[in-house]
């Protein structure tokens, strides 16, 4: 994992001033999603996709309520 200070320091930078000398970032923009949240950049090709949808099935609970029986 020798990119991960990198990458650390890129987004530190970002952060704290809106640019980073590491890498360029004008892309990186929130202006890049639409009105429904797709990105106008292309995926990665390596990363996994994020879900289209979630369906949570009826005998689940919702996150965060615990259940005693």
């Amino acid at each position: 994992m020798m990119w991960g200070p990198a990458v650390a320091r890129a987004a530190a930078d970002v952060a704290l001033t809106g640019v980073s000398d590491v890498v360029d970032v004008t892309d990186l923009g929130l202006d890049r999603f639409d009105a429904a949240g797709r990105s106008r950049l292309a995926t990665d090709p390596i990363a996994l996709p994020f879900p289209e949808a979630v369906h949570q099935s009826p005998g689940l609970q919702a996150p965060g309520r615990l259940t005693l029986s």
